[in-house]
């Protein structure tokens, strides 16, 4: 989880150049925006999607 969260916070060369358990750079806001604009928000759906299959599998479970 540590690994997890200081990776989201380093660009590109930093994930590959830097320590990996520790922080190199503040690149998360820029990580972010990659994530939320790449595809026109392709990301957003495909949350969208999983809260929606995995609400209608607990409705079928019940």
């Amino acid at each position: 989880m540590w690994w997890l969260i200081v990776a989201a916070t380093k660009d590109r060369t930093g994930l590959y150049q830097s320590n990996g358990l520790w922080f190199s750079g503040w690149h998360l806001w820029d990580n972010l925006e990659q994530v939320f604009t790449y595809q026109d928000g392709i990301f957003l759906r495909w949350t969208a999607n999983s809260f929606l299959y995995a609400g209608s599998a607990r409705s079928a479970a019940r």
